[in-house]
């Protein structure tokens, strides 16, 4: 995480990044509070609440991308569940 030291009118954060964070995409190391998990998902209100204070999660479009990657596939079998 950075910490921006000003505040611009654009932003390198897009749509894709602001689905990545909402879906549990950010980690957390907690090993030193729980004894059963060594990372945990940032919720949606923590990321809010680091970037009210000025921290960013500095990640590679490249990643998110990457992990939204499906094969043809899945992304049939999804919608005939759904329909």
């Amino acid at each position: 995480m950075s910490r921006s030291p000003s505040k611009s009118k654009t932003s390198p954060y897009d749509l894709s990044y602001g689905f990545y964070a909402v879906m549990g995409g950010f980690k957390a190391d907690i090993e030193e509070f729980s004894d059963t998990t060594e990372t945990d998902a940032l919720s949606s209100a923590a990321i809010l609440s680091l970037a009210r204070e000025g921290f960013f999660c500095q990640i590679d479009q490249a990643i998110i991308q990457n992990k939204s990657k499906a094969s043809n596939l899945a992304k049939i079998l999804t919608i005939f569940q759904v329909s």
